[in-house]
């Protein structure tokens, strides 16, 4: 990614649940005695001092609220700027006026890329602020409202890139499900799935004693899940809890009788707790992650199994999104998970244009024959060094209390949102969504290949020499629309605003955010 003008070139995570940019303030470093050495690991610092097209807007709390129920925290240096997509030469869209956060805070090591459409509003400014997916789409650089992503394998043979699209997806990265889910009705927890069981050839009887609903969370590296299901697992991994770390280190000896038993989890999901499913299978290669240099001295190796405390903390993070790929499609509020596939560098993408709601054919969907689906494609050797990133502040930082606020203001926003007459997609292999009468940009950055699918097709690569980004991609958007909850479309794309209010921009992090400084409600346009 690069942002501000001349452009500052970052590696960023694709946040699922985010609506703005996050990049590393320069005081991110503050605190490490090798500045160099953390402004790379770091995916690079932000200078705002340095670009013409800054424009700040003061400092707030993080516009987070599941993670904060984690424990993360932190302050954001908030401003609008202009961004571009991919490396310098790679000639990807540009877009300005963009809300970015410039953050210190090492609960999250690096920057993020928002992946989320909803506005954000400073209400002293009284109005809202299209997210960088809005904007995109409403300057028909990308066809829709839609992204595909996964974090890719850095511990499968080869290492394989992560991947994340923007208006379509990779056809190429996961085994195709008709399965389809509606997004949750609480749109702070928008991808909200049913885990139906947790099972491993390890042992005979299931890890989870009755089903849960979690929430997927590219922001987080861990999986938070039950206390009992955590006990289960110590017993059939032998694992040991280390209530310093806080987390389940693995020494040498467990590692290595593990491999030898080549241990697969199971994870059934579906859109309820009973019925419809799909399973994601994460071999032992997604479970042994190391923390290194600079976070620690010497390599850790852990297992990203966190203990949640309630239901409300009950996530599926970046260690999940290895072997999962979610397509998900904010033109009709569904989504889909697949199994993640790790094809070699001989097997050519196949990127799929995903419509919008008033579709892509027959003249109906202006401006869309300079639509661009974006495919970034990202260096795996990034994807688990991100996800071990998250044990610095597990580390180094104990975790706050967890806390439970009303959220009658985001369900009633929700209720603002209009509901179409049909809202579903058929499964993928029925329905390729395709413009074959206009000519799409298929923009990818790393292999350059690029299948033609009906349309004019332009390739750009990214140079070999440059930077390997941390983890993106995506693939198919969602099979069929679970019956029993229709999604529903916004009037606009560009009204549900997320709200930050200046009252009393910073809180410390010993203290207990409440609702007169950051008001997390997405509100409707007649809000």
């Amino acid at each position: 990614m690069q942002v501000g003008t001349p452009s500052q070139q970052f590696r960023l995570l694709p946040a699922t649940g985010l609506d703005m940019t996050w990049v590393v303030h320069p005081e991110g470093c503050d605190t490490f005695s090798d500045q160099v050495s953390c402004a790379k690991s770091r995916g690079g610092l932000y200078f705002s001092h340095d670009s013409s097209t800054w424009n700040e807007i003061g400092l707030y709390e993080l516009s987070i609220y599941e993670e904060a129920m984690l424990g993360y925290g932190g302050n954001g240096s908030y401003g609008f700027e202009t961004i571009t997509l991919g490396w310098p030469g790679n000639n990807l869209p540009s877009v300005g006026k963009q809300v970015i956060a410039g953050i210190t805070t090492t609960s999250f090591y690096l920057g993020a890329l928002g992946l989320n459409p909803w506005s954000v509003n400073f209400t002293e400014l009284d109005n809202s602020h299209t997210s960088l997916l809005s904007t995109l789409k409403n300057e028909s650089k990308i066809p829709s409202l839609t992204w595909a992503y996964t974090a890719g394998a850095y511990n499968y043979h080869p290492p394989v890139f992560g991947s994340l699209t923007l208006g379509g997806f990779d056809s190429s990265r996961f085994v195709s499900s008709n399965l389809n889910f509606s997004m949750n009705e609480d749109i702070s927890r928008d991808l909200l799935v049913a885990v139906q069981s947790i099972t491993t050839n390890l042992t005979g009887s299931s890890l989870l004693s009755s089903p849960i609903y979690a929430y997927i969370d590219s922001l987080v590296p861990h999986m938070w899940l039950p206390l009992d299901t955590c006990a289960a697992f110590e017993t059939a991994f032998n694992l040991t809890w280390n209530s310093t770390a806080q987390l389940y280190l693995v020494n040498d000896s467990l590692h290595q009788m593990l491999l030898s038993r080549n241990p697969t989890v199971t994870f059934t999901i579906g859109p309820s707790m009973s019925g419809e499913s799909v399973s994601i299978e994460m071999p032992y290669w997604s479970f042994m992650l190391n923390a290194s240099s600079p976070l620690v001295n010497d390599v850790l190796r852990y297992f990203p199994l966190k203990r949640a405390d309630n239901d409300t903390q009950y996530t599926l993070g970046r260690a999940f999104l290895q072997n999962a790929y979610v397509i998900a499609n904010y033109e009709f509020f569904n989504f889909s998970v697949h199994q993640a596939k790790y094809p070699d560098s001989s097997v050519p993408q196949q990127i799929i244009t995903l419509c919008p709601r008033e579709g892509c054919g027959g003249g109906s969907a202006p401006g869309l024959n300079i639509g661009t689906i974006v495919g970034i494609v990202l260096a795996a050797v990034a994807v688990v060094a991100i996800i071990s990133l998250g044990i610095w502040w597990c580390l180094f930082r104990n975790r706050g209390p967890a806390w439970n606020e009303d959220h009658s203001d985001i369900q009633q926003g929700r209720q603002d949102l209009l509901l179409p007459n049909k809202a579903e997609l058929g499964g993928i292999d029925q329905a390729r969504h395709e413009a074959p009468e206009n000519p799409v940009k298929l923009i990818e950055l790393a292999t350059g290949r690029a299948r033609e699918i009906g349309m004019e097709t332009e390739v750009y690569e990214l140079p070999a020499s440059e930077p390997a980004a941390s983890e993106l991609h995506t693939p198919d958007i969602t099979p069929a629309t679970t019956p029993h909850l229709a999604p529903r479309i916004p009037a606009r794309f560009d009204s549900p605003s997320l709200f930050l209010d200046p009252t009393r921009p910073a809180w410390n992090r010993q203290e207990r955010p409440s609702t007169d400084r950051l008001t997390l409600a997405r509100h409707g346009s007649g809000s």
